[in-house]
């Protein structure tokens, strides 16, 4: 499986419905660049008030730290405002609705090329979560200014861009 952009709020694709939840999930990385990615969470049975993200890190068979579990950047749930100043937010989800949940690792430069794995566990705030298999395959190539400058990096980080915004003017 590969990482695919959530496009509906109120359908699920047939192939998320066959599959089920919690599939894995893998990427393809280049050393120094900034991987976004997105995870669909569906409200199935009820409404969801807030999302709670849980993260074990990426790590390598042979246990080297690609990104440690504070690593991961949920854009969704908080940032920082224009002023510096951090901020959470809440994430709740209409019963029948899909949220579109985007994440972010940086990738060293330094990094070995490699395989790395590792868990990300999402789900209602208090009441345990889905855990999502995610690997990231690093290649040898350096990539330039994280990725920002790449037009095959393009279409995520301006989705990120535009996400960042309206978080800040629903603050």
């Amino acid at each position: 499986l590969e990482f695919r952009r959530v496009l509906f709020r109120s359908d699920l694709p047939q192939r998320w419905i066959l599959k089920g939840a919690g599939q894995a999930l893998a990427g393809i990385a280049q050393r120094g660049e900034f991987y976004a990615f997105q995870v669909g969470v569906y409200a199935a049975r009820q409404s969801i008030t807030d999302i709670a993200v849980q993260f074990s890190g990426l790590k390598s068979a042979t246990g080297q730290v690609l990104v440690s579990a504070a690593g991961l950047k949920s854009f969704n749930q908080g940032g920082v405002d224009s002023a510096g100043q951090k901020f959470t937010r809440a994430l709740p989800v209409a019963m029948g609705k899909v949220q579109a949940m985007w994440f972010g690792v940086e990738v060293p430069e330094a990094a070995a090329p490699g395989t790395y794995s590792g868990t990300l566990t999402i789900g209602p705030k208090g009441q345990g979560g889905t855990p999502v298999r995610v690997s990231l395959t690093v290649t040898p190539d350096v990539i330039r200014a994280h990725g920002d400058r790449s037009e095959e990096h393009t279409s995520e980080l301006q989705s990120l861009a535009y996400l960042v915004c309206r978080l800040l003017l629903e603050k």
